[in-house]
């Protein structure tokens, strides 16, 4: 705002100034960033990551204080999201420079179960050394059997139930297979 000073002597005679007032705005903009919602999507393919364009993002809108609209801003902006949680940062700066920021939270959840060669659990034949018809769980070897998940990840096999003895015949153990994000495949390996 420019204002006009007029200045005038007895006599009459004048003259002006001029003085300019500035107001600042010193005020981040005030944003509920619980508006914001974490965002939740699950894997396409099994590939471990998603495309950013795969993830649908809404630009957030606010108020500042002068009644101005600001929109949010991302920064960085991703190219994917991987396998988790992605915080985003959303910036919202007024006409004066003054800025806010909310965190918004985008999380990629694994859906593809892992995928184990069951073949590779042999079955395992084991002779009787005593006349009691059973074998104590400690007489058959068993070797943990290992896998990779989809998303690189080493699995390790997990017997349940675990057998205390295996009776004469066949016993039909399972192995279970659990990735990260609670993904599970079994397969059966039989004890003769």
């Amino acid at each position: 705002t420019i204002l006009t000073w007029h200045f005038t002597d007895v006599s009459g005679n004048t003259t002006t100034c001029h003085q300019t007032v500035t107001v600042k705005d010193k005020f981040a903009p005030v944003i509920d960033c619980d508006t914001l919602k974490n965002i939740v999507e699950e894997l396409t393919t099994n590939d471990c990551r998603l495309s950013a364009n795969a993830v649908s993002l809404s630009v957030p809108q606010s108020i500042d204080n002068c009644d101005a609209k600001i929109s949010g801003v991302l920064s960085p902006v991703p190219n994917s999201y991987p396998l988790g949680d992605t915080i985003l940062t959303w910036h919202f700066t007024d006409a004066s420079g003054n800025t806010t920021t909310c965190p918004q939270t985008v999380t990629v959840k694994d859906k593809f179960s892992p995928v184990i060669d069951c073949d590779t659990l042999k079955n395992i034949v084991a002779n009787l050394t005593t006349n009691e018809c059973r074998l104590p769980s400690s007489a058959v070897p068993l070797s943990v059997p290992q896998s990779i998940d989809n998303c690189g990840a080493k699995i390790t096999g997990v017997l349940s139930p675990i057998p205390t003895t295996y009776p004469m015949g066949d016993t039909i153990l399972t192995w279970h297979f659990t990735d990260a994000s609670g993904n599970t495949t079994t397969c059966p390996q039989k004890v003769t």
